[in-house]
């Protein structure tokens, strides 16, 4: 629970964003004291959390751990937000392979959170993620190819990789899809992509190129681009 939760949560006269762990402990010792212990057992357990954290992700090289820490640094929750620090930490676990981390890591290079922007790493990364079965880097790398960020610019590749995630139950893909702007065949992608999820068939990359490939044609023509040389 962070601080701006715990003012959603409890709406306090005072507002406690701004304070850090010690002060809003001394806080809640003005509140009631319901209220004052489950805060007070809220930050004592995220620091036990932390503690454990840092201690797998640095002494056993635990990827998942330090990925779970990165997310800590990134959101201020129990530490100050240090996005620098979220990025080392995803780094060493993308290192090791751990595909929730090398999409936390893309993003950051995406956006320039913690470290210089870069699309071109950011797809990489969305790749490594998106090969492992990551829904949500299928998602993006296929924005990737369709806004050309990163990558050459290929909407038909970009689409596939976005029906393909949406087909696994991603369900922002499937609203994606619905809404696309100018294309209805696109559209039309999303109510089959649902279908295959509910049906639980395993959409392969491959699977999603015999699906999309024949639609490339009146895509392209509905959203007024060129084939890709």
């Amino acid at each position: 629970m962070t601080a701006q939760t715990m003012n959603e949560t409890y709406g306090f006269k005072t507002d406690i964003t701004s304070m850090d762990d010690e002060q809003v402990f001394e806080y809640a010792k003005s509140l009631p004291l319901r209220t004052r212990l489950h805060i007070q057992q809220v930050l004592l357990d995220l620091r036990e959390k932390i503690a454990l954290l840092t201690y797998l992700a640095t002494e056993k090289n635990f990827a998942k751990a330090q990925n779970n820490l990165g997310v800590f640094y990134a959101d201020g929750t129990g530490v100050e937000q240090n996005h620098a620090a979220a990025v080392s930490w995803y780094q060493k676990a993308s290192d090791q392979g751990l595909a929730i981390a090398q999409h936390n890591l893309a993003f950051c290079y995406a956006h320039g959170e913690g470290v210089e922007q870069n699309h071109a790493i950011a797809a990489s990364w969305y790749q490594k993620a998106a090969d492992q079965g990551n829904t949500t880097a299928q998602h993006n790398l296929g924005y990737c190819y369709v806004d050309g960020e990163g990558v050459e610019k290929n909407v038909i590749n970009g689409i596939t990789l976005i029906f393909s995630a949406a087909a696994k139950g991603n369900s922002v893909s499937q609203g994606t899809l619905k809404h696309w702007p100018s294309s209805p065949t696109i559209q039309a992608l999303s109510p089959l992509a649902q279908a295959h999820h509910e049906a639980g068939t395993k959409i392969s990359m491959a699977m999603a190129d015999e699906i999309i490939n024949p639609l490339a044609p009146q895509i392209l023509k509905e959203l007024g681009a060129q084939e890709p040389t």
